[in-house]
């Protein structure tokens, strides 16, 4: 119904209802003991946890809250700050729905203290192809990384606003290269980050670095590495076409259009940044994340396409993009999801789980 009625507003009420009522009676996926233990344990477990969540955790519980209260409430604002994300930037919000529930809605669910840090990056990265302040999207990383440190990745968000094609080009390739062959001072930086204090970074750093090490062994860090360039490739071949079509219409281009147009070509710079993370695969397994994260906002960007398209060349069809970005989605759902353990533990508790359809 998404991809037919991409703007139906009912529709879109329905489908936001419909994955918060998924999230917020989730239960027997993955990673929900862990985080029902980091719940009810917060007190043992702040030394691990991030400021504000612990905060967070501090505060539910001391109202006496349990913690399926709190993963609703979660739920909740993580639905709503992706809906109106998605509102603000696109006309076709319901098409960005449904891609986003083939993938990575079923992957968010499972990681919620990462999902709800990165809703906060959501509220302050449209500031980054709208304004020319970056003040917003800063206190956004800040309080995402309050809330769980990866979110310092999303720094490498800001190269676009600073680098032209060809200097990114130059940028994320040097730094791809750089970090495979100094791999041995990236360690000595990572285990220098071990020992600081400050937010207890430090043991934080060390214990996903050791879990990482526990869990994966070189094949898996190759496999990750070799799933998130043919994820790059798919969603390079798809801006290429494209960037091929803002081209030819950059002379009659109306002003009203030119914001979705800059958020295209940013958003498919980000693409091109998602790259940089491979290399750190190496460290910590867990970064794949991060190009996870942007696959919304990479369906954002196509559905602001689809209505250029539609607006600009209605006579012309876009079959290969449209083909292309259900390939990307499912590609990610079966490569990260269903061709593995994760059918099990991440996919079917999802449906077959939850506390409220039963």
């Amino acid at each position: 119904m998404g991809f037919l009625q991409k703007r139906q507003f009912v529709l879109t009420i329905c489908f936001v209802i419909f994955l918060w009522s998924l999230y917020a009676f989730s239960s027997g996926n993955a990673d929900f003991i862990i985080h029902q233990k980091r719940f009810y344990n917060y007190q043992d477990l702040i030394s691990q946890t991030e400021l504000i969540y612990s905060f967070l955790m501090k505060m539910f519980n001391s109202i006496g809250s349990d913690y399926r209260t709190f993963l609703v409430c979660d739920s909740l604002f993580v639905c709503c700050v992706y809906s109106h994300f998605i509102r603000k930037n696109t006309n076709y919000p319901n098409l960005v729905l449904a891609l986003y529930l083939i993938y990575p809605f079923c992957m968010d669910v499972t990681m919620v203290r990462y999902t709800l840090a990165f809703a906060v990056i959501l509220c302050g990265l449209d500031s980054l192809w709208r304004s020319n302040s970056i003040k917003k999207f800063l206190i956004c990383v800040m309080i995402g990384f309050l809330l769980h440190s990866s979110m310092i990745l999303t720094l490498l968000f800001l190269l676009p606003r600073f680098f032209k094609d060809a200097g990114l080009k130059r940028v994320t390739l040097f730094g791809v290269l750089g970090l495979f062959v100094c791999g041995s001072l990236v360690k000595m930086l990572l285990n220098f980050v071990a020992k600081v204090s400050f937010f207890n970074l430090g043991e934080k750093s060390s214990i996903v670095l050791k879990s990482s090490l526990m869990k994966y062994d070189t094949d898996a860090y190759f496999r990750y590495g070799v799933k998130i360039f043919i994820a790059f490739l798919i969603m390079w071949f798809i801006f290429r076409q494209i960037n091929k079509f803002l081209k030819k219409i950059q002379n009659v281009l109306q002003d009203s259009d030119r914001v979705k147009v800059s958020m295209i070509f940013f958003v498919s710079k980000l693409n091109l940044i998602a790259l940089l993370i491979v290399p750190l695969v190496m460290f910590s397994a867990d970064v794949f994340r991060l190009q996870l994260s942007l696959s919304v906002v990479f369906y954002v960007a196509i559905a602001n396409y689809l209505e250029l398209k539609k607006k600009y060349q209605p006579y012309k069809n876009s079959v290969l993009v449209q083909v292309g970005v259900v390939v990307y989605a499912l590609f990610n759902l079966y490569m990260w999801v269903l061709g593995g353990p994760n059918i099990n533990s991440v996919w079917k508790p999802l449906f077959a789980n939850n506390v409220l359809w039963g």
